[in-house]
């Protein structure tokens, strides 16, 4: 089976107080290397793109992002078993992680890499371009098939809601419904919180759950980026569907698209720059064409 990799869309958003990303970008790429670390974070690349800008006609940033790592792999051959990596005295191992800002929509674009970094963490680096200046605030939310949120809209007789994220996301989506769980949850210290909201009790089919107030708590959490959420499905029992669109799992559909890793170009074991920032921006162009 080839194998795919994954390119996800997020919208880039920030208070007024906030100066632009193109700004705060500028900023990182006017730094010497070695001033760009934020804790374990270093923007090695950060620069415009021509041919995206040329095809997108709008200002578009390409990116890589390196995470140190203090552990990595070591070398392998067919007769020998794994050896060191000579790695001098101030050199770690590091992942890169590419993404593309498309400045008009901004839209960000990230190429995902497992042992690299995520959308909140690319969101904090970014936050920390002056560390303790609280005026930075950018935050990425992952994108969600428009489509999807009007079935959610029209669905009817919600019954059940499951949800997982960080604690502090309840407590942030000015609800009362996450307030509630947040305020309980905080009691004990806990980081996380898996709940389910049910209408009924075991064998009852009676009650519902309240359409508007279940469509506004689960928008909340839709856009929070710090939430952490990985699982929010949401079950109805409106006659109008089958029975296998009655339940509906919003954190599977994530606005993404998947290429073969083929089409990545390899130099010395590591996928080249350019290759990473090509699929970006074929990604970009496809969305550029089909979502409002």
């Amino acid at each position: 089976m080839t194998k795919q990799v994954t390119v996800n869309l997020f919208d880039i958003v920030h208070s007024d107080k906030t100066q632009s990303l193109t700004q705060t970008l500028e900023t990182y790429a006017s730094l010497p290397l070695d001033q760009r670390w934020r804790s374990d974070l270093r923007l090695d690349i950060v620069k415009n793109d021509p041919e995206s800008q040329r095809l997108l006609e709008t200002t578009v940033y390409c990116m890589s992002f390196a995470k140190g790592r203090p552990i990595g792999p070591g070398r392998l051959s067919r007769d020998t078993p794994v050896r060191d990596v000579d790695l001098g005295p101030s050199e770690n191992f590091g992942e890169e992680t590419a993404a593309l800002y498309i400045s008009n929509k901004k839209w960000f674009l990230v190429l995902h890499n497992q042992y690299g970094i995520g959308s909140k963490r690319m969101a904090e680096y970014f936050n920390a371009l002056d560390p303790g200046n609280s005026l930075f605030d950018y935050a990425l939310f992952p994108r969600i098939d428009q489509a999807i949120l009007n079935k959610l809209s029209s669905m009817k007789n919600f019954v059940e809601i499951e949800v997982r994220a960080n604690v502090g996301a309840f407590g942030e989506t000015e609800d009362a419904i996450g307030e509630s769980v947040a305020a309980a949850a905080n009691q004990s210290r806990a980081m996380r919180l898996e709940i389910r909201l049910m209408a009924n009790t075991p064998h009852k089919k009676t009650n519902y759950l309240e359409h508007n107030k279940v469509i506004k708590f689960i928008q909340s959490l839709l856009n929070k980026s710090s939430a952490g959420v990985d699982k929010l499905k949401v079950h109805c029992d409106d006659e109008r569907l089958d029975k296998a669109d009655r339940i509906l799992d919003l954190i599977e559909q994530k606005i993404n698209l998947q290429f073969s890793t083929s089409e990545l170009q390899l130099l010395n074991h590591r996928h080249t720059f350019d290759s990473k920032i090509a699929l970006l921006r074929r990604a970009a162009l496809h969305w550029n064409n089909t979502l409002n």
